[in-house]
């Protein structure tokens, strides 16, 4: 009222960062601030809650060309992830348009 400057304190369910994990975290007003003379208190009912969503980072990948002969054993190339954040740990699972073996036809195969 009359020009009062009173200001929210909102707190979340976890202590956000650039890398908290994705998900979604509730925000309530924990607080008031500039309220000087206790004017103004919260109300018990009624409030209306809001959230904080955070979603999952995209990667971009490659995988490594490899090579073999018809007769021995080929494994799948290497797979790269570009976009990881702060060192996490993430491994890619690379599948081949066939299954590889020593007596795989000799070919081109698309690996994903």
């Amino acid at each position: 009222m009359n020009n009062d400057t009173v200001s929210a304190t909102v707190s979340v369910s976890t202590a956000l960062s650039a890398t908290t994990n994705a998900g979604t975290y509730s925000e309530t007003v924990s607080g008031l601030s500039n309220n000087p003379y206790g004017n103004y208190v919260l109300a018990t009912s009624g409030n209306t809650p809001g959230s904080v969503t955070i979603n999952p980072k995209a990667l971009t990948w490659s995988v490594a060309n490899v090579t073999g002969t018809y007769g021995t054993a080929v494994s799948t190339g290497a797979a790269s992830l570009i976009g990881v954040v702060n060192n996490d740990t993430v491994s890619a699972t690379v599948s081949v348009s066939t299954a590889l073996s020593n007596t795989t036809n000799a070919g081109t195969y698309s690996e994903t």
